[in-house]
């Protein structure tokens, strides 16, 4: 229904008798996806090489386990036991 509308709407605008538009309003369609989901992904890419704060949340969680365990190795001895609730399957 949606490629009608815009079907529809570009060949008001353009003024555009032939049939064969119908191909011309999808392809804007899906350029308009291809454009959006894009922009997404650029913007997901460009937030991992921001500041620490400016991470998605999973980066974030990732990189503070990854100091724990750096503490851990480097000021807990091997014989030393950790208890936790969640432990590592």
């Amino acid at each position: 229904m949606g490629l009608q509308v815009v079907h529809r709407l570009c060949r008001r605008l353009l003024q555009i008798p032939n049939p064969c538009a119908r191909w011309v309003s999808a392809g804007i369609v899906v350029w308009c996806g291809v454009a959006i989901n894009t922009l997404r992904n650029g913007g997901y890419v460009l937030s991992l090489r921001g500041a620490l704060a400016g991470h998605p949340d999973r980066i974030r969680n990732f990189e503070e386990v990854e100091a724990m365990f750096k503490w851990i190795r480097e000021n807990r001895s091997k014989e030393e036991i950790i208890a936790t609730f969640n432990p590592a399957r």
